[in-house]
């Protein structure tokens, strides 16, 4: 069983930097390379996202419209500039939430009894 912590880097990070680089091209009119350069990836990886061949796991937020408001609000304050290290914070929350409004058990295969840093 792979702990929580590599199935959050794993699936879940690029499942959000999908999201959010889709909707800093298509509702804020940005380029690839200018989301790219916002979220601190390269272009091709925005490439990537937005053909849908990283971030796969995407359904997991938009089968939860609290999980997909916070990834759409994350989106609009980078489209606003928020900078790379402010947006580890919101990463952080966005994986935090996660945990609490699905069962990472379940979906992951992972074991989160005992866990007091995962389920606080």
């Amino acid at each position: 069983m792979r702990p929580v912590c590599e199935f959050i880097a794993l699936d879940i990070l690029p499942a959000v930097r999908a999201i959010v680089a889709k909707k800093l091209i298509e509702t804020h009119g940005m380029s690839q390379k200018q989301a790219a350069e916002a979220l601190g990836l390269t272009q091709p990886a925005v490439s990537q996202y937005k053909r849908n061949l990283r971030g796969y796991k995407v359904n997991i937020f938009y089968k939860n419209q609290k999980l997909l408001e916070l990834v759409d609000g994350l989106a609009k304050k980078i489209a606003q500039g928020m900078a790379i290290d402010q947006q580890t914070a919101e990463f952080y929350s966005i994986c935090r939430a996660l945990i609490k409004e699905v069962d990472v058990q379940q979906l992951a295969g992972v074991s989160l009894s005992g866990c007091s840093v995962c389920m606080e």
